[in-house]
């Protein structure tokens, strides 16, 4: 079967994309399927060589590398949306041939076949809608037509009931049908691959963990991963946190978000060094090694 997977970027850095990244190795691999990978980037993830013909009964990755646009996050979400379109067309074109499957976790094609639903962005506009007066006018704006873009492109395909949907989760699922009326949801929850992730491995690598992060060994260390650290709840956890602060507790922060308002807050509750930042990697085990506790403190 020949598989169209369509994400602006896959690696192992980042939740999402590390299951995307995961699912098409699968997909390959064990169902020996063709996969043609449209992206912007890929990391950590083997890649065939276009040029070689495939071997009999063996699946394999191939990258399509769609080009991406400079400015504001606004017009780099239109242009990937233009640009992987065209770059599946002119595949198509050139080798007379089609795709069996067109797969997209989230929205990133006006038609696909089946989508993987992480999030849904109708709730995000609503949680969005109560942002913090801080936030400057312009972001403001920004971040509410890219919103207002993604809900009506959800209402376009998610209410469309020739598009299969699959759900990481039943709450996602329940969303899919409170908002576009969807009661043939699939649920599939993202697996954890026990060979990596394992009480064992964590432990075994805690003190190397902790002296990376500059980690005292007798704290307790509490662990926040992903990006929009507003919706996550991070501003909460460092209240909560400051609120002990006869307990010897420490916050690990992992993402990509600016840090900068959340440092303001630690400074004003006088907790700024109880906060280590870290970039996401792909060995998210080290993360969870230094860690005692995950805490997800989310607004949805």
């Amino acid at each position: 079967m020949r598989l169209a997977v369509l994400s602006p970027f896959v690696d192992r850095r980042h939740g999402t994309e590390r299951a995307v990244a995961e699912l098409v190795e699968r997909l390959a691999r064990d169902y020996r399927c063709e996969i043609h990978l449209f992206a912007q980037r890929v990391e950590d993830l083997r890649i065939a060589d276009s040029e070689a013909p495939p071997r009999e009964g063996e699946g394999r990755i191939l990258w399509h590398r769609v080009p991406s646009l400079p400015g504001p996050h606004l017009l780099q979400f239109l242009g990937w949306l233009f640009l992987n379109s065209l770059w599946r067309r002119g595949w198509s074109l050139v080798h007379g041939a089609a795709f069996d499957l067109l797969v997209s976790p989230g929205i990133n094609c006006l038609h696909p076949d089946a989508v993987i639903v992480h999030a849904v962005f109708g709730r995000l506009q609503l949680l969005s809608s109560e942002e913090n007066a801080s936030v400057s006018a312009p972001r403001r704006m920004h971040r509410g037509a890219y919103y207002r873009l993604l809900t009506a492109l959800e209402r376009h395909i998610y209410g469309n009931p020739k598009v299969a949907l699959a759900a990481v989760s039943r709450r996602t699922a329940g969303l899919l049908e409170q908002y576009f009326g969807r009661q043939d949801v699939c649920v599939i929850r993202n697996a954890v691959d026990t060979n990596t992730f394992s009480p064992s491995r964590r432990l075994a690598r805690r003190k190397e963990a902790r002296r990376e992060w500059s980690l005292p060994e007798n704290s307790f260390v509490v662990l926040l991963i992903g990006n929009d650290w507003r919706v996550k709840g991070l501003a909460t956890m460092i209240q909560a946190v400051a609120a002990l602060r006869d307990l010897p507790l420490e916050v690990l922060v992992v993402g990509d978000d600016d840090r900068r308002p959340y440092e303001d807050i630690a400074g004003r509750l006088g907790m700024r060094e109880r906060l280590h930042w870290a970039a996401p990697r792909s060995d998210v085990l080290s993360f969870y090694a230094a860690a005692d506790a995950y805490a997800s403190p989310t607004q949805e």
